[in-house]
């Protein structure tokens, strides 16, 4: 009786086989995750989660352990300063300036079997936010931006296990954000009511020029405008 007593309060305290273990994380550490699953399984998974998303891969070492990808683009989950529900990176001291067209980083893994462990360093670096110089010799805005961790969490919790959704959809790297794109096209919007408006007075000033001039030759000729 005793030895079963022990045997369930030892499976009561043993943490779950594929245990989720974030480290408290900040400004660019990486978010740290631990599974008893192999190198090997954690390696495909990160390898196929990467390549399923669209990331492309710039460094798999294998005996390093070591997984980075190329520029991927995060435009569809960017935020400005305060607004940070649900979105992987912010950008900074935008103030009254246009939202930033793009934003693009790299993903590294770092992974290490350790006593029976895998433990995984996930980090989302090289950021990117910012406008490119334009035809009208605009120059590049650029802004200062930061990971919020929902990506690397996200992930993490991806690979160990404690969810099944991989489904993140990197946008490509050179694509525009929603909002710069909304911002455009609100920008164009009002350049065309104002292109319209210009029109209407200059048709306006014509007419009325027009109408002047006639009346400068009424009586001239005895001729009157009706």
């Amino acid at each position: 009786m005793k030895n079963v007593f022990s045997m369930l309060m030892l499976c009561l305290l043993l943490p779950p086989a594929h245990a989720l273990v974030v480290a408290e994380v900040s400004g660019t550490e990486p978010v740290i995750v631990e599974t008893t699953q192999s190198k090997e399984i954690v390696w495909d998974k990160i390898v196929n989660l990467l390549i399923t998303n669209g990331a492309s891969l710039k460094t798999v070492d294998k005996v390093s352990g070591i997984i980075q990808t190329g520029k991927i683009g995060l435009g569809s989950h960017s935020a400005a300063e305060g607004n940070k529900d649900g979105v992987w990176v912010v950008a900074e001291n935008i103030g009254r300036r246009q939202f930033p067209e793009k934003f693009n980083g790299e993903l590294t893994f770092y992974i290490k079997e350790d006593q029976g462990n895998t433990h995984i360093s996930i980090s989302l670096a090289n950021l990117y936010a910012g406008t490119p110089s334009s035809a009208r010799h605009r120059p590049e805005q650029v802004f200062t931006a930061y990971s919020t961790k929902e990506l690397e969490k996200s992930i993490g919790a991806y690979l160990v296990g404690t969810t099944t959704s991989a489904d993140f959809h990197f946008d490509s790297p050179e694509m525009a954000t929603p909002i710069a794109q909304h911002q455009h096209r609100k920008g164009w919007s009002k350049a065309k009511r104002w292109i319209v408006g210009g029109l209407v007075v200059i048709a306006a000033v014509a007419g009325a020029a027009f109408l002047i001039e006639r009346r400068g030759h009424d009586g001239m000729d005895g001729t009157k405008i009706r």
